[in-house]
Formats: C-alpha cells, structure tokens, sequence
C-alpha cells in the first residue's frame, strides 16, 4: 500500500524486544499500537466522519464538511490524522480529492487490538493472528525512480511467493511502501518515523539510500530490524563502532570502496587475459557529487597508483549533468585508457556515453551501477555495445537467477535489471525466513540473532553477514566464492548485460568496444 509522508515531529522512542507482561502477553509496541488507534477514534468528530464516508462510499472535503456539519479546515484536519494511521485513502479525480474509509485496514486494527487485550475472546494467539508488516523506502520519483520502481516490483514478487504458500506460519505479509524521492537527509527521517510511528511496522526492508545516517537514531530507538542494500561504508563503521546500539541493522551490500578496490582487481584482469593492452596506463576519474560517488572516485584515485597507473583526469560534476563537452574536450586531448564515471544517475550516464561517441577515443567506458538497471540499454539502444559496469551484489546466472527474471517478467511485463531488484528479492527472503524461524516478528531481538548467523542462497549469490552485521565482498573480501556475495562486472554485448568477471561467475569474454574500431 501507499502511503504519505507526513511532516517531521518528535521520534517517539520506546525499548525494542519488550517481553511480554506474563499477565497478558502484551508487549510496549503492541500497547503503543492500540493506543494510537483508540486515542484517534476517541474524537467523535473522527467517528463521525467515518461513519459518513463508509455510508457515501467516497467523499470530496466539501461534500463531507456538509455531511457532518463542519468546516472545510476542520474536516480537513481530522481526515490527515485517519490518514496517517491508515484508516482512510484518499484519490483525486480532476480537481477534487476524495476520501474513503479502506475497510479492510480499519477492521484489521480495530479487532487486531482488541483481540490482543483479549477482548474478542480471550484468545492467546490473537498478536499472531495479525499481518508482518514490512515496511520500506522507496525513491519511487526524482533522479533514481527507476531503481525505486523496480526495488518496489522485486519486493511485491517476493511477498506475493510467501502468502501464496500461506505467509508465515499462516500469517500473511503487508507490505507499507513510502516514497523517499531524492534520499535527502530530511525526507528519509520524515519517512522513516512514518514508517515507525504510524505504521507500526515489524520491520524496514531497503534498497538503497545515497545520503544515509540521519535514520539510524530512529531505527535504534525503535529496536525494529532495518535490513538494506545501502553499500554505506558509513553504516559499516557505525555498526562496527557501536555494536551494541545498532544491534537491529544489517547490510546486505559491501560498502561502496569495494566498488574501487574491485576495480582494480578488474582491470589487472583483463591486462593478465590479454584480452585489453593499455597504452598509457593512464585513467579519467569523474565523480558524481553524492557521496557514495565521491567516495568511490577517491578511493579509486588513492589506490590505482598502486599498480602503475596514473591519473590523467580527476573531475568533479554536479548531478544530473547535462553539459559534458568541456570534459570530453579533456578527455580527447589526454587520451586516457579507461574513462571511469562514478556519477551514479542514469541520465547522465546516457548522456556522457552519447556524447562521447560523437567524437571516441579508444579508451574503455565505465559507468558506475546505474548501467545495470535495464533502462540504460533501452535508451541508448546499440550506442550502448562495449560499455562497462559492475555492481557488488547483482543476479547470477543460474537456475535461481532464471527463475526470479522469468516471475518478474511474468508478473510486471518486462525484464529485471542485472542488480537492485534481485538484492530486495532475496533481502525480503532473508528477513522472513529469520522471521520464519524465529516463530514471528514480536520477538527483534530473537529475529536479529537468527539474521546474524543465516547463510542463504538466493538469486545473487551466498548471503551473510560479518561480525559487524555487513555482507562480505567476492573477490576482494574472501577468496571463496561460497562466502561472500560476487562483485560483478558487466559488459554489453549483443543488447544485453553479460559477466565478464569474477570466475566463476563469467558468462562472456571482454571484446573491444565498436568504437576502438572507429
């Protein structure tokens, strides 16, 4: 379901993994739950007005107001208070929006606290009656919507195989997903207390978010299991430094300095193969301005000296970028042998491959991430052939990659892309099938020891975490490939996105691009 971010406000906090009072087998956050819920329908104006909408089926503020005797102003801020505890959804229709009671919400947290205070019945397994929510953030528009978008589907695939087989021990999976839009630092702490606020969730299952941080002191105060993809080596540090408050976060995805060091790895690669002969041995270095590309293009600046290269271009642009000119002016005069672009948008790294080739020099093409998600090759069409990516953590070939593309493209009508999608896909089966053993989600504590020792196999590779609850990198973390998720590199050949490294994972051999040839 969808939901709005509401304006920032005080973080509630209160203890994670709570136990349960041995009286009545109801925990703080259950309490916190039903609290919510009954101190919004003690208002009987709220009441009122869904009491008027369940009769109307939907109603525009105007025809409420008159519905029950209000203001417009009034009305309206009743019905932004049943929003946010998701009692009433709202859709517009030409100029006007209009409101609904979504009854299925409703009934399920009315009789979902009542049945836990042991009301409707007294039952004793009422908690475990309820839904697992996960929720999530998603960048679903702005620079990165293609990723939030697929990260979205690949996560609805995933939950949609577990209620299909009956959810969880027979409880079905919701799934709560908020727009994050740009990923800046006010819009993810808005949307995180959201999701932990209002509503309620048993977890936070992510993608990625560039401008992490600010949601950590959230999540921590939470005790709610936050399990991501951010490749953060900032997360790194803060799990490692403070193990004991950031118990509850995992990261799914080495951190983004993997992706230089790899690099390297790469290119010693294909200078032992033969298969690409350097000339100058010298690189273009152009970093995006987040810092997740900052920090890989100075990573890579710091440490490709050591073996014998040299640096002919360091450049720094602002994203999205759309005047490339003065430094592929650069780049004709220095003649570099690799063009590494850290920039992690997808436009621009359209735009720099197009213009690039209206006037190439024979240098290989390295695009960071972003050329992985299937709208690169969709939008530059055959411009794209012999251009380079790589991602830490993307889908392998194999019977388990065949199968998560092939349910993908059945249930949306198009192709996944080589990385985001297949790292949700197997982050929301990790989290449940620890869910799964732990016999529910009301125990965090309980959830996150199981998290900590999986080994799991899923569509990119073998997931688990270190000591500092982050996934170790292959090749350049651990030699054995059983114990460490791959860092791909990709080349396109033929339309599409295939391996070239590491074994033995390699699925093509590097070619030189067409235009070497030109």
């Amino acid at each position: 379901m969808e939901g709005n971010t509401p304006a920032d406000r005080d973080c509630l906090s209160h203890p994670s993994g709570t136990p349960a009072n041995d009286q009545g087998g109801f925990s703080r956050d259950m309490a916190t739950e039903a609290a919510d819920l009954f101190r919004v329908l003690s208002d009987p104006t709220r009441v009122l007005i869904v009491l008027a909408l369940a009769a109307a089926g939907e109603l525009c503020v105007t025809d409420l107001a008159g519905a029950v005797g209000m203001t417009a102003p009034a009305v309206c801020h009743h019905l932004q208070i049943l929003r946010h505890l998701g009692l009433v959804r709202s859709s517009r229709k030409g100029r006007n929006v209009y409101y609904r009671v979504d009854q299925s919400r409703f009934q399920q947290r009315l009789y979902g606290s009542l049945g836990r205070m042991r009301i409707a019945g007294g039952a004793d397994s009422s908690q475990r009656d309820r839904p697992i929510r996960i929720g999530s953030t998603f960048p679903l528009t702005g620079f990165a919507a293609p990723d939030g978008l697929e990260q979205k589907r690949a996560m609805t695939v995933a939950i949609e195989q577990w209620n299909s087989r009956g959810g969880v021990q027979g409880r079905l999976i919701e799934h709560v997903y908020l727009d994050v839009g740009d990923m800046s630092p006010k819009r993810m702490v808005s949307t995180f207390q959201s999701l932990i606020q209002d509503h309620h969730v048993d977890a936070i299952v992510n993608g990625y978010l560039l401008y992490t941080g600010k949601e950590y002191e959230l999540v921590a105060n939470s005790g709610i299991p936050y399990v991501h993809s951010n490749t953060s080596s900032i997360s790194q540090k803060l799990y490692s430094t403070d193990p004991e408050r950031f118990w509850m976060c995992f990261q799914v995805d080495p951190s983004e300095r993997l992706y230089a060091l790899g690099f390297i790895r790469f290119i010693q690669f294909l200078e032992r193969s033969g298969a690409f002969r350097a000339r100058k041995k010298e690189i273009a270095i152009i970093a995006g301005s987040d810092p997740y590309s900052e920090t890989i293009a100075i990573t890579l600046r710091q440490t490709i000296k050591r073996i014998g290269w040299g640096i002919s271009i360091f450049e720094k642009v602002k994203s999205p970028c759309d005047r490339w000119a003065r430094i592929l002016r650069r780049i004709s005069v220095e003649q570099p042998d690799v063009v590494f672009l850290s920039d992690i948008v997808l436009e621009d790294n359209v735009t720099f491959v197009s213009d690039f080739l209206e006037n190439p020099i024979p240098a290989l093409l390295y695009g960071q991430y972003s050329p992985t998600l299937r709208e690169y090759v969709d939008s530059l069409g055959p411009s794209a052939e012999g251009t380079i990516t790589s991602t830490v953590n993307g889908v392998l070939p194999g019977e388990l990659g065949d199968q998560y593309r092939t349910t993908y493209e059945q249930r949306w009508g198009v192709a996944p892309g080589a990385s985001i999608g297949g790292i949700v896909f197997d982050t929301t089966n990790l989290y449940l099938t620890a869910v799964a053993l732990a016999g529910g989600s009301e125990d965090r504590r309980r959830v996150c020891d199981l998290l900590q020792g999986l080994w799991v196999r899923g569509t990119t590779g073998v997931c688990h975490f270190t000591r500092e609850r982050v996934a170790p990198s292959f090749p350049t973390e651990t030699l054995d490939p059983s114990a460490g998720v791959p860092h791909l590199f990709f080349q396109v050949q033929e339309g599409r996105q295939r391996i070239l490294y590491p074994p033995p994972y390699v699925e093509t051999q590097f070619v030189l691009p067409p235009w070497f040839q030109a």
